[in-house]
């Protein structure tokens, strides 16, 4: 039987969506400068209707959200722009994965201090605590992946995982 589960979490924006925020509000006041002072009334009326399409588009940048489907242990990882914007981020196939533990385990914790492994986090701001790491690959190119996981989708991999679940 095939197990099947699925987590959408809401993300932090990166730093580019704050500066692309930031761009469209100075377009903006420049367009409404640029008019009020009659200095170039065309040119002003264009900044304006520009900087406001911006902005549009920069609210809609601003919500981020991670979406997990774990398939008999193999996570589809995809990022979810403004609601509509879908971007496959990756599949991270179970026989791949070598440990799964919690993400503030010594162990973890460790090796995120010394940045021992490359580090990827699928993470909402609201439970940094709950949060599930997941090695793949071997000594060579070791890499962590950091979710956040229900207890649904943690019992899941748990089952998928046995022996290399140290939860």
């Amino acid at each position: 039987m095939d197990r099947y589960d699925e987590r959408l979490i809401k993300s932090k924006p990166g730093a580019d969506a704050y500066i692309f925020m930031g761009m469209s509000i100075l377009v903006t006041l420049m367009g409404i400068l640029l008019i009020l002072t009659f200095w170039a009334l065309p040119i002003g009326i264009l900044l304006l209707a520009l900087g406001i399409f911006m902005i549009t588009k920069a609210v809609k940048g601003l919500s981020v959200e991670y979406e997990f489907i774990l398939t008999n242990g193999d996570i589809d990882i995809s990022k979810i722009k403004g609601k509509s914007k879908r971007v496959e981020l990756g599949t991270i196939e179970a026989d791949n994965i070598t440990i799964m533990d919690r993400a503030d385990s010594d162990y973890v914790k460790n090796d995120v201090s010394r940045r021992a492994v490359k580090i990827r986090k699928f993470t909402g701001p609201d439970n940094p605590e709950g949060n599930i790491a997941i090695y793949v690959g071997d000594d060579n190119d070791k890499r962590l992946f950091l979710f956040d996981f229900d207890d649904k989708c943690t019992e899941h991999m748990k089952a998928v995982l046995k022996t290399k679940s140290r939860i």
